[in-house]
């Protein structure tokens, strides 16, 4: 297909996706009030995407085997490629977890674990072939660029593979107050460790006030937000006639969404070793 990113379709992208998933799971039962659950997953997932085309005339940098640079003119279409092929989005994920399914009285209680440990490899050569910068079809022609954006002929290392494990206690209870009120409680912990590049390959600007340039960084974040993820929730259903014919039921509950390697790995496809 052409690449969607691209104002004209002369540079055709070549897009393949890959999944993998699979799950064993063991259910156990211990007595006639208690049962145990142990699952075990794997999945991953592999997207690539490639420039198929070249124009010998937009190679800014000849023979570095890169794909071909952009000519912006303000005001008309801009010649060249889109921003965001090629790249290779590889994830591991490997999840294990246990839960256990508990009876007592009037309680049904169900607690347990998960722990998911991420491994996201990831190549995105962010702008390689570079870009000149026109402000007018007149400077154009006239060969006088304004600007000239490009990755450095140092920078050949365009890799980042990120790294973290998640951990997510709950406990829950499913309350037969009355034969005619059940309430719901339940306590979950969703915890993530500080992601980190698995080489060391991660730098960012520490101080914008102060700086002078990038600083290697071991972690993603400089206070890891996720030590205070203790989500509560609530609920209940009530029977108000007893006939089992009308039902009022509310809920309450906290979720998170998580911060994953789509949302930080922008920030590092343009600092070093990527310059």
């Amino acid at each position: 297909s052409s690449d969607l990113n691209a104002t004209l379709p002369f540079w055709p992208e070549a897009d393949t996706s890959h999944s993998q998933f699979m799950t064993l799971e063991e259910r156990r039962i211990l007595s006639p009030t208690l049962l145990n659950v142990v699952r075990m997953s794997f999945s991953r997932t592999d997207d690539t995407g490639a420039i198929t085309q070249s124009v010998p005339l937009l190679q800014f940098f000849p023979g570095a085997g890169r794909i071909d640079g952009v000519i912006s003119v303000t005001g008309l279409s801009s010649l060249g490629p889109g921003g965001f092929a090629p790249f290779v989005l590889v994830e591991n994920r490997f999840t294990e977890g246990d839960d256990v399914l508990w009876t007592k009285g009037a309680h049904s209680l169900r607690f347990g674990m998960t722990v998911s440990r991420l491994q996201a490899n990831t190549n995105h050569p962010f702008r390689e072939g570079g870009t000149f910068t026109f402000q007018s079809l007149t400077q154009f022609l006239a060969g006088t660029a304004f600007t000239f954006a490009g990755v450095q002929l140092t920078s050949t290392y365009a890799n980042r593979d990120w790294r973290d494990v998640e951990l997510t206690p709950y406990v829950q209870d499913d309350w037969k107050v009355t034969p005619k009120l059940t309430v719901n409680l339940g306590l979950r912990w969703e915890f993530m460790t500080d992601p980190h590049e698995e080489h060391n390959e991660y730098s960012t600007i520490t101080n914008f006030a102060t700086a002078t340039g990038f600083t290697s960084v071991s972690n993603v974040m400089r206070v890891n937000p996720t030590w205070a993820n203790i989500d509560p929730r609530v609920g209940f259903a009530y029977d108000p006639f007893a006939d089992h014919k009308t039902s009022i039921r509310a809920g309450l509950g906290m979720f998170r969404d998580p911060i994953n390697p789509s949302l930080y790995n922008s920030g590092a496809t343009s600092s070093p070793p990527w310059v």
